[in-house]
């Protein structure tokens, strides 16, 4: 079961956002994609793991 659209600019704007990939956007500074957020978060866990493995030692 999929959704209608009653109008042709609804559709439009639909096939417009699927088109773009999402981003978060950090005021002026830089826009974060979804691969990118992926590796940062991916990189601070590990060293927050690292971290708190030689807290632990």
């Amino acid at each position: 079961m999929g959704i209608t659209y009653n109008n042709t600019t609804e559709k439009i704007i639909v096939m417009k956002s699927g088109q773009e990939p999402t981003k978060l956007t950090l005021e002026q500074f830089a826009d974060l994609y979804l691969k990118s957020l992926t590796m940062v978060m991916k990189d601070a866990f590990s060293f927050f793991t690292f971290v708190n493995s030689m807290n632990q030692k």
